[in-house]
């Protein structure tokens, strides 16, 4: 779906609830048949197997992958989408043909840069099958033996291959380094360099809602971190040589006087409601990210070239190598995986390496 239509899409949702109705049973109706198709998964994959299918993955001129993302979501959702995409048409060896996000409303990525000539309308349109993601196997090979379907039965056209809704993918960090890019060639590009070779401090994101009813501690204990535990966090940090006397900038949404025991700290600076977008690039900038459980942070943090420090289990791959340090529930973390991300870390390299 063009960018254009899903955010006049978004708009008419929120001016006219009622007007939009048919729009969200789509959707709904979307979601529910994508679940249907992962649970026919094993039963699809195991009628091509006896058809002794043979998947694989061709490149042809002229042939794209799409993909639709959630047009209501939150940017961070949005982008993981794009993600998923661009891993799976590198999987299927498709140009990947993306949009600019219907949240970017101020093009902080530069998607839709990519385009192919040929027009779109004179491509054979073909949805792909919802799937489980890329950790089940058959998931590619269902995929493949589409696209060599597709490609069979019509060989002299050009074809659009739609990825649908949501289609999931759990390790998006093979895509961390065009998600970079992307931001680097986007409005705030420059903003983004110059902050990387600025002054180091040490960024922590604390996920609050951004929509009404959208996130709590009694709907989302799993995701509600409290002052407190960032507080204590913070101290453990401060243990770290290369960051006890480093500022820290905490990103959040809210009244102060929830975070007054955050500010009251030493060296600390709070930065609530701040615009979206210049969070982002600050969070992505820092020396050491400390990522909340929450696809905003999380996407600043494969943008980064710094130190990361997670909080595990996540819903998506979250490596503990490199510049990436795991911590518990607690928060507590090794010390040598930090001092291994410290020395892994690009922006902690002298100037000009």
């Amino acid at each position: 779906m063009p960018a254009i239509c899903i955010a006049r899409q978004e708009r008419l949702l929120k001016l006219r609830p009622f007007g939009t109705l048919m729009l969200r049973l789509r959707l709904r109706g979307r979601r529910f048949w994508n679940e249907v198709q992962k649970r026919q998964q094993p039963t699809k994959w195991a009628r091509l197997d006896d058809r002794g299918v043979v998947p694989g993955s061709v490149s042809r001129p002229g042939d794209i992958l799409t993909v639709q993302v959630h047009p209501y979501a939150l940017l961070g959702h949005q982008t993981s989408g794009w993600m998923s995409g661009y891993l799976w048409a590198q999987d299927l060896k498709l140009e990947y043909v993306d949009a600019p996000l219907p949240e970017d409303h101020d093009r902080l990525f530069a998607f839709g840069a990519r385009d192919s000539k040929m027009p779109r309308g004179r491509r054979k349109v073909v949805r792909l099958p919802a799937t489980q993601d890329e950790r089940d196997d058959t998931s590619l090979k269902l995929l493949q033996a589409r696209v060599a379907t597709a490609r069979a039965r019509w060989p002299e056209r050009a074809i659009e291959f739609r990825l649908p809704l949501d289609q999931p993918r759990f390790d998006h960090t093979p895509s961390s380094e065009a998600l970079r890019q992307a931001v680097l060639l986007g409005a705030r590009g420059a903003e983004f360099a110059s902050l990387e070779q600025g002054e180091e401090y040490v960024a922590v994101h604390i996920r609050r809602p951004a929509r009404t009813n959208e996130i709590g501690p009694d709907t989302h204990p799993d995701r509600w971190l409290t002052v407190e535990w960032y507080a204590q966090l913070i101290g453990a940090i401060r243990h770290v040589e290369e960051f006890s006397e480093c500022p820290v900038r905490v990103y959040s949404l809210g009244e102060p006087s929830s975070f007054v025991s955050l500010a009251a700290l030493k060296n600390v600076e709070v930065h609530l409601n701040g615009e979206r977008d210049s969070d982002f690039v600050q969070l992505a900038a820092a020396r050491l990210l400390v990522a909340a459980p929450s696809s905003f942070s999380f996407n600043a943090a494969l943008v980064s070239r710094g130190a990361v420090l997670v909080r595990v289990p996540w819903w998506h791959h979250l490596p503990n190598e490199g510049r990436w340090v795991h911590m518990d529930s607690a928060g507590e973390f090794q010390a040598a995986d930090m001092r291994r991300a410290v020395s892994s870390s690009f922006l902690l390299r002298p100037r000009g390496v």
